[in-house]
Order: structure tokens, then C-alpha cells, then sequence
């Protein structure tokens, strides 16, 4: 996800917070919101529809990589050593579709 924000130039705005409340200036404004609804518009269509639920409150694209890394950036050793089991315990079986699996 990153490597496709960074890719449309809107990266930093999941990256610190951004605020435009002291700035006057009418192009810089226009610039940053027009950045800010691509940012919004690139997350909210690669997540599953399933989980925009926890993002339809969010105004800003910084919110929004917030509260996804919250829920889903398993960092700490509980969170990977839950990953590394789910991950081995997985197993194809040829009678039910490939999609089961990862959903």
C-alpha cells in the first residue's frame, strides 16, 4: 500500500500529520485538499469492503493509515508469533476454492 501511495505522490500524508490551518494561501490550500482526496480515495480502494467500516469516520488520510496500522501491524512478538502460526497452519486442500483461504 505504501509503495502505491508513494508511487502517486501522496505518501506523505500517512507519514506525519498534516495541517493547513495557518496557511492562506488559496493555491497551496486547493493543492493540499486535492492531494488529500487522492490520498483518501487510493486507501479506500485497496481495502476490502468489508473493513471500510472503520475508516468511514476518518476526514483525513493520516486518520485512516492510523487506525488501519492499529488494527492490522502486528509488531509486537505476541502479533508475530500469532502470524507464523496462522501461516503454518495453513493448508490447501483441492476441494475447497483458493480464496477460502485467505478470506
Amino acid at each position: 500500500m505504501e509503495i502505491l501511495l508513494d508511487e502517486n505522490g501522496v505518501l506523505e500524508f500517512i507519514k506525519k500529520k498534516k495541517d493547513m490551518g495557518t496557511v492562506t494561501d488559496e493555491i497551496k490550500i486547493a493543492e493540499w485538499a486535492k492531494t488529500e482526496a487522492k490520498d483518501r480515495s487510493l486507501i479506500v480502494q485497496c481495502v476490502h469492503d468489508s473493513q471500510l467500516e472503520h475508516l468511514c469516520d476518518k476526514d483525513t488520510a493520516f486518520k485512516m493509515w492510523n487506525t488501519l496500522k492499529e488494527k492490522y501491524d502486528k509488531t509486537d512478538l505476541t502479533g508475530q508469533l500469532y502470524l507464523k502460526k496462522t501461516l503454518l497452519s495453513m493448508r490447501f486442500s483441492e476441494k475447497q476454492p483458493l480464496i477460502v483461504i485467505f478470506y
